[in-house]
């Protein structure tokens, strides 16, 4: 994998859904070191998500 940019600022930002909070942790501890990571657990709440700063890049589903 590529190392993380020295500047967090320049870190594109992911969104994982999920409804099992065990999934949401490990996913979020995997990517957390290379991307933004921002997490919902239902698709409300990932609607919510989306339309607040920072705006997901990326949405990872389950």
């Amino acid at each position: 994998m590529l190392p993380p940019p020295a500047d967090k600022a320049l870190l594109k930002t992911v969104l994982v859904v999920d409804d099992t909070r065990e999934n949401l942790t490990v996913i979020g501890q995997l990517l957390r070191a290379h991307y933004h990571v921002r997490v919902a657990n239902s698709g409300p709440r990932a609607l919510q998500v989306v339309l607040t700063d920072p705006v997901p890049d990326i949405i990872l589903l389950r």
